[in-house]
């Protein structure tokens, strides 16, 4: 039974990301929040491309600040340049840096809304969603065994 436990261990260690994220939305869809907002669409479409980011709401205000800021900087300062400031004279440069600082700015805000709602709901931590997941691996390979029982690589 040790290369069994062996095997769990090594297997639970390799979880997918996917699983992760199953056991992430799980979690979440138990709360009272909107799906769009525990899985907003540039969350969703990360995760079709591969891209391995966790929910908002479990997620470090570092992380959401680095995530959210640079697509708030291009959507907020393509809209408002082509909307307001394309005709009106303003340099390029500074633009930019309004951008830039404003996509920052609106980032950090959010980040700290998506901890706020998180610490209000008492929502786990990502290490712990991943711990969570590598317990469900380990669950189930032993409920497989005491099912299969010749399986077990004791011989």
């Amino acid at each position: 039974m040790k290369n069994i436990k062996m095997t769990a261990i090594h297997h639970a260690e390799t979880v997918p990301y996917s699983s992760n994220i199953h056991t992430a939305l799980a979690v979440l869809a138990k709360t009272d929040l909107w799906r769009y907002s525990y899985a907003p669409p540039l969350h969703r479409l990360l995760w079709r491309a591969g891209i391995q980011v966790p929910p908002p709401h479990l997620a470090t205000i570092v992380s959401n600040v680095c995530l959210f800021s640079p697509w708030l900087c291009i959507v907020w300062g393509t809209f408002t340049w082509y909307a307001f400031f394309s005709s009106s004279g303003v340099p390029l440069i500074f633009f930019v840096v309004v951008a830039l600082f404003t996509g920052v700015a609106c980032g950090f805000g959010l980040a700290i809304l998506y901890q706020e709602s998180s610490r209000k709901r008492g929502l786990p931590v990502w290490a712990d969603i991943k711990w969570i997941a590598h317990q469900r691996v380990l669950n189930d390979l032993q409920d497989g065994l005491a099912t299969h029982p010749e399986l077990t690589l004791d011989r």
